[in-house]
Parts: C-alpha cells; structure tokens; sequence
C-alpha cells in the first residue's frame, strides 16, 4: 500500500504554497501530511509547467507534496 489518502488539486498545491491561511485551516482540519498526499500528472504538468516558476519556488512545491 501506497500511504497516499488524498490526491490534491493544482488549485490547492498553488495556495498551499502561497501560504492561504484556508488552506492551512484544510490542512489542519484533515490532519493532513505531506507523505499522504499526491497530484496527478494533469497537476503536476499544470504547477511545475508554468513558465514563470522560479527554482525556488519549484524546490518548495517539491517539498510540500512530493511526487
């Protein structure tokens, strides 16, 4: 078994990394963890694609929800 229970949309990837205290509310709310959590590949090429993403800020997503 995987260990994934939720898959997130990019919407909420996004706002998660811009610090939206809802999300964070979510988060909590859910209990949710990083290790648990997972995009799919339609996400992924929708967040990591965009062409104005900084190094840093691609580090970053890479570290709130992990592939």
């Amino acid at each position: 078994m995987s260990g994934i229970k939720y898959l997130l949309d990019t919407c909420f990837v996004i706002q998660w990394h811009a610090h939206n205290r809802q999300i964070f509310e979510i988060i909590k709310w859910y209990h949710l963890r990083a290790d648990e959590c997972a995009y799919s590949d339609i996400a992924y090429a929708e967040v990591f694609g965009f062409q104005g993403i900084t190094d840093k800020a691609e580090r970053e997503l890479h570290f709130c929800c992990p592939i």
